[in-house]
């Protein structure tokens, strides 16, 4: 756009597009320009809406909403998000659920940071997060939270840790779902023995995400994913699975209480109807380990995406309703793992619908973490952190 139209329409002499080599004037006859906004805050997706036309014709869009110059990311575009040469955060591990930030921006929760200033000194973050800018076009590169020196957004205590599962925003605030962890020698690999998920309530203001007691026990631990229908509550709830590396999942659905934190409001689907306790509830899906995601799209209708045990793709199945009626899984995309690595895997899908571009409802952007088995997965990322840093993508619901 050639001239900067928000409140009003400010253009004396006509606002103008360039297509080629000719300047169109953007009216509502004949070149109305596409406007998108987002409705349910910065982590929220993207819908078209309809320009704003004055007496004489010309077009502008409405407040609040951004014009759509430039045609959309197209599919198999790959990147590093948050990554910088010269940056703070020389290695990542994961980025997770968003969050909404106080300055408009979604804040992405991420986990295993290594920090390095600028005079070379170096410390290790549990839980870094990453300011990021809505918008349908490129790679996300925001700040830190914490700037130049960016700081854990959790404060884990020793011998504990604790794992991003999903977010969602709920009754005005965003709800984050984790996983309890203690360092457990006996404990399977990699050392680490569940106490159960909990959920916690994002701060914004001070950029933190208070540890919860877990309202799940491990037998019962519920959170993997979250979503909204109608304002309620769903939440996925896995566990191990017949099937190697898969975990059958129930959906589990918060009562009217309306207090998470409160195990008795909870009840899990079998059949019809609700129960109580999960030992009662029907598998409506399998999905991979920790985490996946549970998104209705416009245009596509729920989207679960997961990974199988140390796969190496991203799986979707869909459905017109969250509680049954999924489809077989399928691939949506091979995860850009280090050629150099054959022990090297993928996992925590994360759907990323302030990423989408509304024109492309079927183009989805998804991030995905990158780790390995190898004896020397340490010294290998320490050599090419470039090589396990989370990937972002955009891949087509077939």
């Amino acid at each position: 756009m050639r001239c900067a139209l928000a409140l009003s329409f400010a253009c004396s002499s006509g606002c103008y597009e360039r297509h080629g080599a000719r300047e169109v004037l953007l009216d509502c006859d004949g070149f109305p320009p596409t406007c998108a906004m987002q409705r349910e805050g910065p982590c929220g997706p993207w819908s078209l809406v309809d320009p704003i036309c004055d007496a004489s014709g010309l077009a502008a869009c409405p407040s609040g909403a951004t014009a759509l110059d430039d045609p959309p990311d197209g599919e198999g575009a790959t990147c590093l998000p948050m990554h910088r040469e010269g940056g703070p955060m020389r290695r990542l591990g994961e980025l997770l659920a968003g969050v909404e930030g106080e300055d408009g921006t979604c804040v992405w929760l991420g986990q295993d940071g290594e920090v390095v200033t600028s005079t070379g000194t170096g410390y290790g973050l549990s839980h870094p997060a990453a300011a990021t800018r809505p918008s349908v076009r490129g790679c996300p590169g925001g700040e830190w939270v914490g700037g130049a020196f960016p700081r854990s957004a959790l404060d884990e205590a020793p011998g504990a840790r604790t794992s991003v599962l999903d977010a969602v925003r709920f009754e005005g605030r965003d709800l984050v779902a984790v996983r309890r962890y203690v360092w457990d020698r006996e404990a399977p690999w990699p050392g680490l023995r569940s106490f159960g998920t909990a959920f916690a309530t994002w701060d914004a203001r001070d950029g933190a995400l208070p540890i919860a007691p877990p309202t799940f026990a491990p037998h019962e631990e519920t959170g993997d994913a979250l979503a909204l229908l109608d304002g309620r509550l769903l939440a996925l709830s896995c566990g191990p699975s017949a099937e190697i590396l898969h975990f059958d999942c129930a959906l589990a659905r918060l009562g009217d209480a309306r207090d998470p934190s409160d195990r008795a409001a909870w009840r899990f689907q079998r059949g019809a109807g609700w129960v109580g306790a999960r030992a009662e509830a029907d598998t409506i899906l399998t999905s991979g380990p920790e985490r996946s995601t549970l998104r209705f799209v416009e245009g596509i209708g729920w989207v679960h995406l997961y990974v199988p045990g140390f796969g190496d793709t991203v799986m979707i199945r869909t459905s017109a309703r969250p509680g049954s009626g999924w489809s077989a899984p399928r691939s949506l995309a091979r995860c850009a793992l280090p050629d150099d690595d054959p022990d090297a895997f993928c996992g925590s899908p994360v759907l990323r619908v302030e990423r989408m571009d509304p024109r492309r409802p079927d183009l989805l952007v998804v991030t995905y973490s990158i780790a390995s088995l190898a004896e020397d997965r340490d010294a290998r990322r320490s050599a090419a952190p470039e090589a396990y840093w989370p990937r972002m993508m955009r891949a087509r619901a077939r």
